[in-house]
């Protein structure tokens, strides 16, 4: 079986979604990252917050999910093809709920007024 494709590097976005997830606070070994419940230190040559490191399998399975997630929004957004409905699926909702919030929160702001009509028509579900 062919290994998967490694998702790409977004190290603010991978920031955030630690953050989002708590894992500076409860996982990271890094004292002002701990501190703070926020992502300070990144390896240089990946990229990656350091506290990935520190995750367990499905720990880190979950933040891929997540992580994942929210590039595909980040994809979606700047080549302007975003779904106008949320998955019916109560557990992909929660999953593209948190990717969208991470993406909100670091969107360039020439997407920002798309992007927020977007998200208020998914909300209705109005197209």
């Amino acid at each position: 079986m062919p290994e998967p494709t490694p998702l790409p590097v977004n190290t603010r976005l991978m920031s955030r979604c630690a953050e989002m997830l708590a894992l500076p606070h409860a996982v990271c070994r890094r004292r002002q990252c701990h501190r703070k419940n926020a992502c300070y230190w990144h390896f240089r040559k990946s990229g990656e917050p350091c506290c990935l490191r520190n995750l367990t399998g499905p720990q880190r399975a979950a933040f891929d999910a997540i992580y994942a997630e929210a590039i595909a929004v980040l994809r979606q957004v700047r080549a302007s093809q975003l779904p106008d409905f949320a998955p019916p699926d109560p557990e992909r909702r929660a999953l593209q709920d948190a990717a969208i919030e991470l993406v909100r929160a670091e969107l360039p702001a020439e997407y920002r007024p798309s992007f927020e009509e977007w998200r208020r028509r998914r909300e209705t579900g109005h197209p």
